[in-house]
């Protein structure tokens, strides 16, 4: 090997100074690009939800149609051949939107192939010690109704939740199955769907029906069980001021509840999850939510850390009842619930 052969490898070759700079540079470059990829991808998961929102009312609009101009309720409880059975409103219209699905049956190895999903309301609950159990056994849910929920899970379904939800909360939210990523507005008159006194729900007037034959619910009281069993179906055209009021908003659990969120108390302090504010005050912190208690889901597309979500922040995707779809501040999502 001759010296000049040498001598032209060194000149070629890295020193460690140089790899070291090349390697800050880089590193500057990703902390720098990271945040602008972040938010880009936060951008098309909100504008992809916002899409499938649309789509949700498209659906709505196609059930109406064949409904007699009815939606349908945002849950309906009911008993039949000896079993409790549970419908949501994701079950009336996904035969609009999730087009034909096959799942297969575990116990026989039976491929099932429907588009309707928990048609006849079995897979969503059992019996178990008196107390209405969801269905834990995975994608098939029953032979009456083998697609539901379930089917769909973590499959990037427009009816199992938007990019953005994050799945995380009490167990029924995910591991049992029934609950997606969004909920039905069932107050179609709210506040005169609300009762003369207090902060209840008059569920007479409400597009949620729990059968007679049901078992007490969330919420209901021995004292309270005989005005809760009621409800209807309700016409699109009964949802007043449509350019205000929520039919889809973002949610931690879609059982068709909203306590405690008693934002209409005014200037009174409210306990949510451990957690103390005043709900008219636009810096008040919101708490993490994780449990049923609470179905609004402010930390879903807000830029905050969760935790440090204040009920001002643009942080929910909505699809009002007029057919349009918006990201507002948590406080302006109630208000298009309950308009308080």
């Amino acid at each position: 090997m001759s010296n000049k052969t040498v001598a032209q490898r060194r000149v070629y070759a890295f020193t460690l100074v140089e790899l070291l700079v090349v390697i800050g540079i880089i590193a500057i470059l990703i902390s720098t690009l990271l945040p602008v990829l972040s938010n880009a991808r936060k951008a098309a998961d909100k504008a992809k939800c916002l899409a499938s929102l649309h789509q949700m009312g498209d659906a709505y609009k196609m059930y109406a149609g064949e409904n007699k101009g009815a939606w349908p309720v945002s849950v309906l409880f009911w008993s039949s051949k000896g079993v409790q059975r549970d419908k949501r409103y994701h079950d009336f219209i996904a035969k609009y939107i999730m087009g034909s699905q096959s799942v297969t049956d575990p116990a026989t190895g039976k491929v099932y192939t429907d588009t309707n999903m928990n048609f006849n309301g079995s897979c969503s609950s059992t019996t178990l010690g008196g107390i209405a159990a969801y269905q834990t056994h995975g994608p098939f849910g029953t032979v009456e109704d083998p697609i539901w929920m379930g089917t769909l899970r973590d499959k990037n379904s427009i009816l199992w939740g938007c990019p953005s939800w994050s799945k995380f909360g009490f167990s029924a939210q995910y591991d049992y199955g029934i609950n997606n990523g969004y909920a039905m507005n069932f107050f179609p008159q709210a506040p005169l769907d609300e009762v003369a006194s207090g902060n209840g729900v008059d569920v007479s007037k409400c597009a949620r029906i729990i059968d007679a034959g049901s078992p007490l619910r969330f919420g209901d009281t021995a004292s309270t069980a005989g005005s809760n069993f009621a409800g209807n179906f309700y016409k699109s055209t009964a949802y007043s001021r449509g350019a205000e009021r929520a039919l889809i908003y973002e949610s931690v659990f879609n059982a068709g509840y909203l306590a405690p969120l008693a934002w209409n108390q005014g200037s009174g302090s409210v306990t949510i999850t451990g957690t103390t504010f005043n709900p008219t005050d636009p810096t008040a912190l919101l708490p993490t939510v994780g449990d049923s208690t609470v179905s609004l889901d402010w930390n879903r597309h807000t830029k905050a850390k969760v935790g440090n979500v204040h009920n001002s922040d643009i942080a929910m995707n909505v699809l009002f009842c007029d057919g349009h779809a918006a990201t507002v501040s948590t406080r302006e999502a109630y208000k298009a619930i309950r308009f308080h």
